[in-house]
């Protein structure tokens, strides 16, 4: 899972975080990274199926 903070595509300098499900507490960091648990709410996903050069298309399905 990913979280994307930009409004819009950015070629570099992209404010991503990464999550992962994990059960358990855990320290605020390990090793430089920021550990934090998400607040519970509604959410959008969407898991692209195909090649690389068609996830724009998945993509868009998230602004419909």
């Amino acid at each position: 899972m990913s979280i994307y903070h930009d409004g819009e595509y950015r070629e570099s300098g992209a404010d991503v975080e990464i999550a992962v499900p994990v059960t358990g507490r855990l320290p605020e960091q390990i090793l430089g990274i920021t550990i934090r648990a998400l607040p519970g709410g509604m959410f959008t996903s969407v898991i692209h199926k195909g090649p690389y050069q068609d996830v724009h298309e998945s993509w868009g399905k998230l602004y419909e």
